[in-house]
């Protein structure tokens, strides 16, 4: 029986070396995967699921395999003081002074959750602390929330200071 990836593969037209580049893989591993010699790690796991759009599951390349899944949720509780109440409000009073770009207020409760995972995974990787760090987990959040609305200003300092806005403001609240 043929390996889910290979099967998907085939009936894609692709070609193995082409879908390794795709997914970051060097093309020993992918045949290796493909063959059930070996396994992809959980991250190399995430990039197939997402680049075959979930027609391949995470939980079929990990099948037999004893994997580790983080819980975000228990990480972000025990690492994170961030409020994500308070959050969003620095967020969204931030965005609705600085730019003039209507966005659903929504995504602005979903763009507190990914800063404050964010913030936490931060903790482990950098020596910032604080407004620091909460700084540098918001700018790829609010540049992707703006790119996505087609309102990224050209002038990076306009996006710096609606971050720097952001952390004072959430300091305050």
């Amino acid at each position: 029986m043929a390996h889910p990836l290979a099967a998907f593969i085939e009936e894609t037209g692709d070609t193995l070396a082409a879908f390794a580049r795709r997914v970051g893989a060097p093309d020993d591993l992918m045949k290796a995967i493909v063959a059930d010699q070996a396994a992809p790690d959980p991250m190399l796991a995430r990039r197939i699921v997402d680049a075959t759009c979930g027609a391949i599951s995470f939980e079929q390349l990990m099948s037999g395999r004893e994997t580790v899944v983080l819980d975000l949720s228990q990480r972000l509780t025990a690492d994170s003081a961030l409020d994500l109440g308070r959050l969003a409000t620095a967020i969204r009073e931030s965005y609705a002074e600085a730019f003039e770009v209507r966005i659903p207020s929504a995504e602005f409760d979903i763009a507190a959750e990914a800063v404050a995972h964010t913030y936490a995974a931060l903790a482990r990787v950098t020596s910032e602390r604080g407004a620091g760090r909460l700084a540098q987990a918001l700018r790829p959040v609010l540049r992707e929330i703006l790119k996505d609305h087609g309102a990224l200003p050209g002038d990076p300092q306009a996006l710096e200071a609606a971050v720097l806005t952001a952390v004072e403001r959430y300091r305050r609240l």
